[in-house]
């Protein structure tokens, strides 16, 4: 597979790094939407094969981070901040990165 050439996009370029993790949670369908709806040139992502052989889409070599296994978590966050994000799953290789 031949490289991507980075100079077809447009100058300055907007990446959308893990989606529009600013406003979402990152790497999550509701930050790459957001990212499109932000008109973003590029999402620019991480995936990583999973120990099930999934693939999944996912900055850190571990959960520990995104997940409940920190004093303030994903979810204390979004509910801190009144977001709601109906639940959304993380994205995986099936359909789901069809939407980018």
């Amino acid at each position: 597979m031949p490289a991507f050439n980075y100079t077809s996009l447009p100058q300055p370029t907007k990446f959308a790094h893990r989606g529009s993790s600013a406003y979402a949670p990152e790497n999550t369908l509701a930050a790459f939407e957001l990212a499109i709806s932000h008109q973003s040139d590029a999402i620019e992502f991480d995936v990583k094969l999973s120990a099930d052989s999934h693939v999944v889409v996912i900055h850190d070599l571990t959960v520990d981070r995104t997940t409940n296994t920190l004093p303030e978590k994903v979810a204390d966050i979004v509910q801190k901040h009144g977001w709601d994000f109906h639940q959304r799953p993380h994205p995986c290789a099936g359909g789901d990165l069809q939407l980018v």
